[in-house]
């Protein structure tokens, strides 16, 4: 699995550091590290049967953060895998042997007018820019049920580009997804959760990674709007988005 993958780089960068602080609201969940990095994902509410005993027990400053970043492939529900991803977000080092810009994710995946665009997960600014660009937009949504999606995965084969939200990872499905997916010129993680691992793609599907990297002169500010129930398009402007290619 890609998420292993992604672990077995962050734990070398997180041996001897520990969670300096916790903040799980609304929207979003943020943790720093006491070596100033911050990291942020997306909480997944809809898809939270329950709190209790989903989480470490105890008090979880002071704890290593290379255990907990190994929640994000143990974690056993949501909200701990989506704990172990906001720490592991927190050490991307992103390598300059890849392609790096400052584009958002729909311009640097260059659509063509004759495009049928994938879009997994309900990623409302990639439909609004691309509406309109493009020949057709198909979503594909988790179903209420949580059981699978209410557009049959096997329609990804048409696309040209594909565009998946990086919360794939907190709900295991991402792996699913990229099976469905057939040759599209672009397969493009999208999202301030997504790792910002480029090396640990480069056997998989896909090509692009789209996600935010976080300023620590922020941090108080982030945790401050984090507790008081913003949401990503209100945070953003503590972050640098960052698109990367990798192939």
């Amino acid at each position: 699995m890609i998420i292993e993958n992604i672990y077995e780089i962050a734990k070398g960068r997180l041996k001897g550091k520990k969670l300096d602080r916790v903040l799980i609201g609304i929207s979003l969940l943020c943790t720093s590290l006491d070596d100033g990095t911050i990291g942020v994902t997306y909480v997944l509410r809809n898809e939270i049967d329950g709190v209790c005993g989903s989480l470490p027990e105890g008090n979880m400053v002071g704890m290593e953060g290379a255990y907990l970043g190994s929640l994000a492939v143990e974690g056993d529900n949501v909200l701990s895998r989506t704990l172990g991803l906001s720490v592991i977000n927190s050490q991307e080092r992103v390598n300059r042997d890849f392609l790096y810009t400052d584009e958002d994710a729909v311009t640097a995946a260059d659509l063509r007018k004759e495009d049928v665009v994938g879009v997994v997960g309900h990623i409302g600014p990639v439909i609004m820019r691309a509406t309109g660009l493009v020949k057709e937009i198909l979503v594909f949504e988790r179903d209420e049920k949580k059981e699978g999606f209410d557009t049959d995965l096997e329609e990804l084969k048409r696309c040209d580009v594909v565009f998946i939200t990086s919360a794939t990872f907190v709900n295991n499905t991402l792996e699913e997804v990229l099976e469905k997916v057939g040759n599209p010129r672009e397969v493009v993680l999208v999202g301030s959760t997504t790792p910002l691992y480029p090396e640990a793609f480069t056997k998989s599907k896909v090509t692009m990674l789209s996600g935010t990297r976080w300023l620590p002169e922020y941090k108080e500010e982030i945790f401050n709007e984090v507790g008081q129930g913003a949401c990503m398009r209100q945070l953003i402007k503590r972050g640098e988005k960052v698109t990367i290619k990798i192939k």
